[in-house]
This record gives C-alpha cells, sequence and structure tokens, in this order.
C-alpha cells in the first residue's frame, strides 16, 4: 500500500448546501485541481487512478471557531471503466452541526464520454430547534474532445430537495466548462457555475506543475469574489502534502488541510 498525504485549501471538499463542506470555486473536470479531479462531479472520478482515502479540516474557517468542518473521501477502482467514491463531511459546534454523506459512481461508457451520479445526505442540527434531514441526487458527465481537451458537465440536487419549505440554502446548481492540458506541466480549467433561479458566476484554475514531486495552483471565482492558492510537495513517493489558503472578499481568508492515502 501506498501513503500520500495532502494539505490542500483549493476546494477538496465537495459541494455542499450547508457550511460543513461548501466548495469555494467549482470546476466540472478539475484537471487544474491539486487532486486532479473534480469534487463535484462525479464523473470526474475516472481521471484519478488511484485508490484512496482522503482526510481534510478548514480549521477556523472564516476566523470563526465554531466554523471548523472537517471531511473524509474514498474512492475504489471496480474495473478500468468503473469508480466508486464516498464522500463523509461535517461541521461541529455548540450552536449549530451539520453531517452530510455522499455515494458516487462514475461508469466510462468509451473513451469519449464518461456519466456519474451520486446520491447526498445531509443532516442539520441547530440547538433548541428540531433536527433535518434531506437527500440530494447529483448527476454529472466528461466528454473528451482531445487528448488535452475534455468538457464537464454536473448537475447538483438534480430533484430540487431542500432543508424545509422556507429553506433559502439548498440550491440546484450547474457547472459547466472545459479543462485544458497545455503539457505534462500546465494544466487549466475554466467554468460556468450557476445556482438555479439565483446567481451565475465564472470560475477559472491553473495548475502547473515545475517539478515531478511538486504542484502549485491557483483559482478565481466570480460572485463573489474568491481566491485559492495552495501548494503540494511529494515528500516520498508514497507521501504527499499540499497548503494553501482562499481568500473570500465577504468574509475573509480560511486555511484547509488534508491528508491522503493512496492504497
Amino acid at each position: 500500500m501506498q501513503l500520500i498525504v495532502i494539505f490542500s485549501t483549493t476546494g477538496v471538499f465537495p459541494q455542499n448546501y450547508g457550511t460543513a463542506g461548501y466548495l469555494n470555486i467549482h470546476h466540472s473536470v478539475g484537471q487544474a485541481s491539486l487532486e486532479s479531479s473534480s469534487p463535484i462531479n462525479p464523473a470526474a472520478m475516472i481521471l484519478d487512478t488511484s485508490n484512496y482515502i482522503l482526510l481534510g479540516a478548514k480549521p477556523s474557517r472564516f476566523g470563526i471557531s465554531e466554523l471548523n468542518p472537517c471531511m473524509i473521501s474514498a474512492q475504489y477502482k471496480l474495473d478500468s471503466s468503473r469508480v466508486m467514491g464516498v464522500n463523509i463531511y461535517g461541521l461541529g459546534g455548540d450552536l449549530y452541526s451539520e453531517i452530510s454523506g455522499e455515494l458516487r459512481f462514475a461508469n466510462q461508457i468509451n473513451d469519449i464520454v464518461t456519466v456519474g451520479a451520486s446520491i447526498e445526505f445531509n443532516r442539520l442540527m441547530i440547538k433548541n430547534y428540531e433536527n433535518i434531514s434531506y437527500t440530494t441526487i447529483n448527476i454529472g458527465a466528461v466528454i473528451n474532445l482531445s487528448e488535452s481537451l475534455k468538457a464537464g458537465f454536473a448537475l447538483r440536487n438534480l430533484l430540487r430537495s431542500n432543508a424545509g419549505q422556507d429553506d433559502k440554502t439548498t440550491y440546484q446548481e450547474s457547472v459547466a466548462g472545459l479543462s485544458y492540458r497545455i503539457n505534462s506541466e500546465i494544466f487549466i480549467d475554466a467554468d460556468i457555475a450557476v445556482i438555479i433561479n439565483s446567481v451565475s458566476s465564472f470560475g477559472f484554475a491553473l495548475k502547473y506543475i515545475p517539478q515531478k514531486n511538486f504542484a502549485i495552483r491557483t483559482a478565481f471565482k466570480t460572485n463573489p469574489n474568491i481566491l485559492e492558492i495552495a501548494a503540494m510537495l511529494n515528500i516520498y513517493s508514497d507521501i504527499s502534502f499540499s497548503a494553501g489558503i482562499d481568500y473570500n472578499e465577504i468574509f475573509g481568508i480560511s486555511p484547509e488541510l488534508t491528508i491522503k492515502f493512496i492504497m
């Protein structure tokens, strides 16, 4: 078994509609992510050829001690064309806590098209209020336009599930974009994200691998403006570290750390 450890702030958490796993910058393919696949598009799991377990945390998100989400993510290749994955993430606090789990599946239909789907369970607990539970269905696809160019699409919360009749946080969101590999060292992602009947935004990411065991990434998103910067270092062939921050123009700076075990 190989062991890889990663510390990162560039959108490791899958999209969650509460506070715990909210991903700032969404990329439908995710080649420019440090993990080389999209955490919001289940079809993009096929791009990561490894089996892994990943642990992550965002200590004191936005400088608020109550906001300290953590997550566990795992992926297992069933065969050369099918992948299963699971994400569990949550937020613990005295006044508010949240836990969510997502079961993911991707199937490569041919050399061009891969499709994916996931089911996500969410439970919100607010002090002195009734607990809330709801489930969402998510779908996605990745299309190989050429050896270097890929297109992706993801639709989160297909059935428009929500945490309550008056809830305004359980969005239905679509993300579509392109990912281009300039060469073996440079990757670019560009996407449009639309929260249905609400807002839209543009996201861009660049990953650069100057050496085999070192990668850096920067990403930017509009509405609101968010900037992410992170770096990853492979200390050994089976151990990697990465660290970074994201800056949100409304809420400020947040760190994010993850640990990844390759099996």
